[in-house]
Formats: structure tokens, C-alpha cells, sequence
């Protein structure tokens, strides 16, 4: 999975993943069968699960269809919003299909969702499974899966939705209510090590705070003074923060149940824990070479020709003087003192830094 943060790189990522499928066969070992799989691409084609509340937030874009659920944790979102059966067959050839499909799912997927998006497509073994871990009384079976998501389900402006199916599932009782309680009662602070036992290998790339910042101002066009005005920023640091914090996070937040700190912490533990690899922009070079180590089936990533065109930011003179006062370093220790959305960045990029240098220097041994 490719986590997609707008403005960090992922059209460039995306672009080198289409062209090393354009012209590789990319497959995986099946040691059980003792024969290679092959392994499919799917760019931006596979609806995520999003609480309602993401809606107001700016942190569920619907280029692949949403699957609106009130449930506020990941596993109550898994068990009770993912697809149903109808669904399932409709979007098997892009996902994997929730029943029968023996937990294997060889896919590689872009998503502009939250982490945790591939909560709405993994097999039905691999939430049992991770039910089970969770709590081992639970029993989980599909009558209750499916049950349960189409409790309240309708159907929403399939326009808003790019024409793909969109539902609400009302997960607020019975199982997510039971989830949260025991998550609750853990005293875990955040879902991190459940996002990181799951079967997924995510990979990220992260951006320093000015820079994303003067890029997503110019993207928007804005045309606000950013040697003066702040507020803007709040919106799109949110929005990076939500990406690496989980789809469980806005309902949380919206429903009072956790705090921007404590949304922030588990940010930064999924950054720590749930990450296969961590790039940084300023590096892309890097994050390459680390993607053709860590994952067999990548050996070509980033030395192929890359078709498609770049979709940079681009904004016209008053959008690039954001840009220019963020060269300015009285600017930037103004925004530090006084911006708790620069302020958040800058403690995620620090993290991300640090993870980086950390598996570069594992893969470099390896």
C-alpha cells in the first residue's frame, strides 16, 4: 500500500509503479504451492472506509468511492463497513475478494485515503484473524460481518462518489461499541500496533514542513500572506497528520473521544511501527533505492522510463511569494513560535526523519 499524502510525492511514486507494471511481470513466491503469484497494481481504484465526519474534515477524498461508517475504531470499521457481498463481487477484480479468497491478496495498490484504507478489501481470514488477536473470545463469521454492515446502509450521490457505490453503516452499537470499550480499558493509547500487525507493507514518503506547506498553498492557489497569515496551514496539517493517524481518527476526534494530541501520537507511532518504508522528498533517490530493497518483486522501480506527466504545484506570482517568504528565516521561526500546525509537522517530519535513517541504514546492511 501507498499511502498517497497530496504534495509528498506520490504522483511521482505512482508513475514509476505503472511503468515498471508496464513492462514486468511482477510476481511473488508461493512456497505452499511452490510457484510464483502474480502480483496486480491498482492505482486509486480501491474504496476506502471513511467515518462521515471526514466529509467536513477534507481527509476522505472520493476518487475511488467512500464507504461511509459510523464506527470509530479500525476493527469495527473492518468487521462491519467493509464490503459486502454485493460490493465484494463488484470490486474483487480491483481488491481482494473478502470470502474465498484464503487470506492471500498479492496486490499493489495507491490511495489518497487514510492509513488503514485496506481495511475495506482485505480477506475475511485476515480480519478473523485479527479480531481474534485482538480480543480471543470474539468470534467473528461473515453472517455477522455482513449483517451488521448493512444494518443502516443507504446509498449516497453516486456523482459525489465518482459513480462507485458509497454506504453508512450505523457501527456505533453492538461490536465497535464492545471494541472500544476493551480498547479503551487496555490503557493502549493508540491503534498503532493493530494497524502494524496487520498483513500490509505501507510505504510513505514524507515531506519537510515549509516545503509542503508552500506546495499546497500554491496547488489550492491561495492567496493569503504567509508572512502573516496562519490559519490556512491548520487545514492541510490536519490533513497530513489524519493520513498517517488512521481511518479511525476523525470520528474519534469528532465524537470527543480523542484529542489533536492524541491523534498526533498515534500518527507518530504508526510512522514508528506500521511503515514498511519511509521516504523523505528531499531524498526521492533514496526512498527508491530503499523500495527495490526491501520489496523483491520492486528490483526496477525507478530505473525505467516513467510515462505521464508531473502534476506539480503551480501558482502564479502572489502564490509563489509563499514559497519565497518561507526562504526567510525570521518567517519560519515566526511560524514556529506561533503555528501549532507547523509545529505538529515539524515533530512528525522529525519522526519520519529519524525512521528513515534508521530502515536505510538496515537495508544498507542487508
Amino acid at each position: 500500500m501507498v499511502l498517497h499524502i497530496g504534495k509528498c510525492g506520490g504522483g511521482s511514486v505512482t508513475a514509476r509503479l505503472r511503468a515498471d507494471f508496464e513492462k514486468y511481470n511482477w510476481s511473488v513466491p508461493n512456497p505452499g504451492a511452490g510457484e510464483e503469484r502474480r502480483v496486480r497494481f491498482q492505482e486509486h481504484t480501491i474504496p476506502g472506509i471513511c467515518h462521515p465526519s471526514a466529509a467536513n474534515m477534507s481527509v476522505c477524498p472520493g476518487y475511488a468511492g467512500r464507504l461511509w461508517c459510523s464506527a470509530v475504531t479500525p476493527l469495527g470499521m473492518a468487521v462491519g463497513c467493509g464490503l459486502t457481498p454485493k460490493l465484494d463481487q463488484r470490486h474483487a477484480s480491483q481488491g481482494c475478494a473478502r470470502q474465498g479468497s484464503a487470506g492471500k491478496c498479492d496486490i499493489v495498490f495507491t490511495t489518497h485515503m487514510l492509513l488503514g484504507a485496506e481495511l475495506s478489501v482485505l480477506p475475511e481470514t485476515t480480519i478473523t484473524k485479527a479480531a481474534h488477536d485482538f480480543e480471543p473470545s470474539m468470534k467473528m463469521t461473515p453472517t455477522l460481518r455482513y449483517a451488521s454492515a448493512t444494518a443502516k446502509a443507504e446509498t449516497r450521490d453516486r456523482k459525489h462518489v465518482h459513480s462507485n457505490v458509497s454506504k453508512t453503516a450505523d457501527k456505533r452499537g453492538g461490536l465497535d461499541t464492545h471494541v472500544w470499550r476493551a480498547f479503551a480499558k487496555s490503557g493502549v493509547p493508540t491503534w498503532a500496533s493493530f494497524y502494524s500487525s496487520l498483513p500490509v507493507l505501507r510505504t510513505v514518503v514524507g515531506r519537510e514542513p515549509f516545503s509542503y506547506l508552500a506546495s499546497v498553498h500554491d496547488w489550492h492557489w491561495l492567496k493569503t500572506d504567509c508572512r502573516v497569515d496562519m490559519e490556512w496551514a491548520e487545514v492541510f496539517a490536519r490533513q497530513y497528520m489524519m493520513a498517517l493517524c488512521g481511518i479511525d481518527c476523525p470520528g474519534r476526534l469528532a465524537e470527543g473521544l480523542a484529542t489533536i494530541t492524541q491523534l498526533e501520537r498515534q500518527a507518530d507511532d504508526n510512522l514508528k511501527q506500521s511503515f514498511a518504508v519511509v521516504g523523505l522528498l528531499n531524498n526521492f533517490s533514496q526512498f527508491e533505492s530503499m523500495m527495490r530493497k526491501r520489496f523483491a518483486y520492486t528490483a526496477t522501480f525507478g530505473l525505467g522510463k516513467v510515462k505521464g506527466r508531473k502534476h506539480g504545484s503551480k501558482g502564479n506570482s502572489n502564490n509563489s511569494k509563499c514559497k519565497a517568504a518561507f526562504t526567510d528565516a525570521s518567517v519560519r521561526a515566526l511560524w514556529i513560535e506561533r503555528s501549532s500546525a507547523v509545529q505538529m509537522l515539524l515533530r512528525l517530519h522529525r519522526t519520519a526523519v529519524r525512521v528513515n535513517g534508521v530502515q536505510a541504514s538496515e537495508l544498507q546492511v542487508a
